[in-house]
């Protein structure tokens, strides 16, 4: 114990140091221990090295940002571990003062060098997952929200492929904090039509990934807007499946196998949330676009445990109240959803031999 509490004594206090290399390798080792269980665990800790690395965001070397930065992300990481693992112990002694600061600072950073955005987006995307009841009942926290949601929309649609990337998975960890309410966020259309645009036309299949990853983080059909932005996200994953064929740069095929399961997953994500109302919406929509190619590789690469959980909902569906119209739309998504047993594989397989040999 002395000697643990000797190491975090020093270096806290290099933090300070005249020479930046020290300052960067001190912050540095400061995002490696907030990760550790028995220090993260620890408020005084947390809130000293959070302290620490509200300092060194603001020096002057972009070397010591960009590892400050780093830090700043593990030890909202840290946050959103703690409040995973249900230590409200540890949100209720935390800081809302101190939070604020973090959530502020985060935000600035993704105007600050690629390098540093890089993990500040990442940074901002814990902040807004681990934020409880108390600091949302508080104006300036919302307001941090609106601040923020810019910041990562920003990010999503310009810059370095990396701050793409990362601004995107950030957005899917706004989508897990339930508190945010983001059916009836004014935000929550700006997100959603970025996240769209990146999905379909972006270069970087890796941020496209994310995008899709992103899309399919709203945990309720709320989340998705009305009926006209509801069918504009079906509308953008149909077209970015189709888009995923179109290589331009070799060096991004190794991702399309990933970015078809990506999609994919969205859309069964959605299929899942889907209301008696939204069929109308999606009938003209699903009789035009054919996607059951794209849904074959995806059953195919992956056993996904969701869709029998969707083929199971569907059925819930199909009560007598339905139109013909909706009861098509319910079938063509039953289809997509169905995975065949190993008996009708073994059939068609059969009768090719029968057929051909």
């Amino acid at each position: 114990m002395d000697k643990r509490i000797l190491c975090i004594t020093l270096i806290l206090g290099l933090t300070s140091d005249e020479d930046r290399v020290v300052r960067s390798s001190a912050v540095r080792t400061l995002g490696v221990y907030v990760l550790y269980t028995c220090l993260r665990e620890d408020v005084n800790f947390v809130a000293d090295a959070a302290n620490a690395i509200l300092t060194c965001m603001a020096d002057s070397s972009l070397n010591v940002r960009l590892k400050t930065a780093w830090s700043l992300a593990n030890l909202c990481d840290a946050l959103v571990l703690n409040k995973d693992d249900g230590d409200t112990e540890f949100m209720e002694d935390f800081s809302d003062l101190l939070l604020q600061k973090l959530f502020t600072t985060a935000t600035h950073a993704c105007q600050d060098n690629d390098k540093v955005k890089s993990n500040a987006v990442r940074a901002l995307g814990n902040i807004m997952r681990y934020l409880p009841t108390r600091s949302l009942a508080k104006i300036p926290f919302r307001t941090a929200v609106e601040d923020g949601v810019k910041a990562l929309v920003k990010n999503i649609s310009s810059g370095a492929m990396k701050v793409r990337w990362n601004a995107c998975y950030a957005v899917s960890n706004l989508f897990r904090n339930s508190l945010l309410n983001h059916g009836n966020s004014p935000w929550i259309k700006d997100i959603l039509i970025t996240l769209c645009s990146v999905v379909t036309d972006c270069k970087n299949f890796k941020v496209r990934i994310n995008a899709a990853l992103a899309l399919g983080s709203p945990a309720e059909r709320c989340h998705y807007g009305n009926q006209d932005l509801y069918l504009y996200v079906w509308e953008s994953l149909i077209k970015g499946l189709k888009t995923a064929e179109d290589i331009t740069d070799f060096a991004e095929y190794r991702y399309r196998d990933s970015l078809n399961d990506h999609i994919c997953s969205a859309i069964l994500h959605i299929i899942l949330l889907t209301t008696q109302e939204d069929l109308t919406t999606l009938s003209d929509l699903l009789k035009r676009e054919d996607i059951t190619v794209y849904f074959d590789r995806f059953k195919n690469n992956t056993k996904h445990k969701d869709l029998p959980q969707a083929v199971e909902q569907l059925n819930k569906l199909e009560t007598d109240g339905l139109t013909e119209s909706e009861k098509c739309v319910v079938n063509i998504l039953i289809d997509l959803c169905r995975i065949e047993d190993e008996e009708e594989k073994k059939q068609e397989k059969t009768s090719f031999v029968q057929t051909y040999d």
